[in-house]
């Protein structure tokens, strides 16, 4: 019989012994095997927990432990799982899985396992609204990998190809050129067909807004990991920076214009200046995500034909000294008061040329900790979220810059660093909140290995054409056991470059 290989966690009261051999297993030793782990294995927690390799030979090899100092358990169970529901009821949780012979180390270990093993009746399903992008493809293979069925629902962009690509999606739905009551009508057939309320998911800001309108059509047929309502409302940065300043979170200076005449708020302000649309629905003409203007001169010839269409609404800030390397991000999820449960925390190494990240790492600070806590009681959302900080070069100060109410472009680094954010979402919204308990985070590096070659390329030698990793390295679009969507990506972009290129010279001829 296939046996799954789980790790199991618990956290004792008071304090944990320190680490020795087995309290007597006698009553149960002739059907169970014990082998007690080195704490090397998990350096980070060495001095506080005991770890053990439980291997039952037997169903009813089902030890009683409640009283024993053990917090790491890897236990090899069967499709039945007596044992693993035993430990459960005694305090347990499931950290993730190992593979068969891999020695049990913090390295090794998967964020994932299979969720249907713990669930009555079928497994609910998962809806992803958003583009066939690489938010999208870290979503569906954060969910699909224990396996839990992921549909797709395109509401703009790439084509879906690239998310049928995936080995992690059931089936994928292309509204692109869809209306409101499309897409509402798709949620309500996944919902018919699986026989649960799905759970719903958005990839961009766009899509928040999306869900917010839909909402009250669908409510009674599915469930979601954030309240669209609120995700909605906090959307906007003006409130966002609002909220933040009145929690007394370090915001920089900033100001709302939307339209020419408001620029007179210049002289309130110190250059140089950050520009970027409150949200995407208000972006008017503005291009790209953000524009660094160093004179007031230089603002105002960029932004006033922008204003002067009537349809922009511009945030502008006071540029916190530092380098891209001073941007700190965390990626959370929350209950629904906005009480963080589980997090991932970096900073950015390089820009990708568009004003997001285009490699970064992981890494614990204890002040952001605090910082992201802090920040996330105030607004009050549940579900999957992140935000972005960024620390004062000269004081070492950190300044709130901007948080996302959705999972982000960059949401695979948490995968790679041990914590399976989206899994934990999901286990809440089916009220199964503690069947999961991940691990520390490890050491990690995100980057999309695309941009990151080409803006190599631009700098023309001055930099290794390979970044520098260190831990799991976790790219944007290729993953170990999915590649198909990688190669169908880079296959749409080189046809559409040499389509371009033929077409410039097609032009040029004539």
């Amino acid at each position: 019989m296939r046996r799954t290989h789980l790790l199991l966690t618990r956290t004792l009261s008071g304090g944990v012994s320190e680490l020795n051999q087995l309290e007597d297993p006698d009553p149960y030793s002739k059907r169970c095997r014990y082998r007690e782990l080195s704490p090397e294995d998990f350096p980070e927690s060495a001095q506080t927990h005991r770890y053990v390799e439980l291997c039952p030979s037997d169903n009813s090899a089902i030890p009683d432990i409640t009283q024993n100092t053990v917090t790491r358990l890897l236990v090899r169970v069967d499709n039945n799982l007596p044992l693993a529901q035993s430990l459960l009821e005694q305090g347990f949780h499931i950290s993730g899985r190992i593979g068969a012979g891999r020695r049990l180390c913090a390295a090794n270990i998967e964020p994932h396992f299979p969720v249907g093993l713990f669930m009555a009746g079928p497994v609910t399903p998962a809806v992803i609204l958003g583009r066939a992008n690489v938010n999208l493809l870290a979503q569906a293979r954060a969910l699909g990998g224990s396996g839990i069925p992921v549909y797709c629902v395109l509401t703009r962009g790439e084509p879906p190809v690239i998310a049928r690509s995936s080995r992690y999606t059931r089936e994928v739905f292309d509204c692109r050129r869809g209306s409101d009551e499309d897409i509402s009508g798709i949620i309500r057939q996944i919902a018919n067909e699986s026989g649960c309320r799905p759970i719903v998911f958005t990839g961009g800001d766009l899509d928040i807004g999306l869900l917010a309108r839909i909402w009250p059509s669908i409510s009674e047929v599915a469930r979601v990991v954030s309240a669209p309502d609120k995700c909605c409302y906090f959307n906007d940065k003006k409130i966002q920076i609002e909220t933040a300043s009145a929690a007394g979170i370090r915001v920089p200076e900033s100001r709302v214009v939307d339209s020419v005449q408001a620029l007179d708020c210049l002289a309130e302000l110190t250059f140089p200046v950050i520009c970027k649309p409150l949200e995407l629905a208000r972006k008017g003409e503005f291009r790209g995500k953000i524009f660094v203007a160093e004179s007031e001169v230089e603002l105002r010839s960029t932004l006033e034909p922008v204003l002067e269409t009537g349809k922009a609404s511009i945030l502008l800030q006071e540029y916190v000294p530092g380098g891209i390397d001073n941007l700190l991000f965390a990626l959370v999820t929350c209950d629904d008061n906005g009480q963080v449960r589980y997090s991932v925390t970096g900073r950015k190494l390089e820009d990708n040329t568009k004003g997001g990240m285009g490699t970064g790492e992981t890494l614990r600070d204890p002040e952001l900790d605090q910082q992201v806590a802090k920040t996330f009681l105030a607004f009050g959302v549940g579900g999957l979220l992140g935000v972005e900080f960024k620390r004062h070069s000269g004081t070492g100060e950190l300044f709130y810059i901007e948080s996302n109410f959705r999972p982000e472009n960059i949401h695979s680094v948490n995968e790679a660093a041990g914590v399976n954010l989206q899994l934990a979402a999901y286990l809440q919204a089916v009220g199964l909140p503690s069947l999961y308990e991940p691990l520390p985070q490890r050491q990690a590096t995100w980057m999309d290995l695309s941009l990151v070659l080409l803006a190599r390329l631009k700098q023309k030698g001055r930099m290794s054409i390979w970044p520098t990793t260190r831990g799991v390295v976790a790219d944007a679009l290729w993953a170990k056991g999915d590649l198909r969507p990688g190669v169908v990506w880079y296959a749409l972009k080189l046809t559409s470059l040499v389509r371009k290129s033929f077409g410039h010279l097609i032009k040029r001829r004539h």
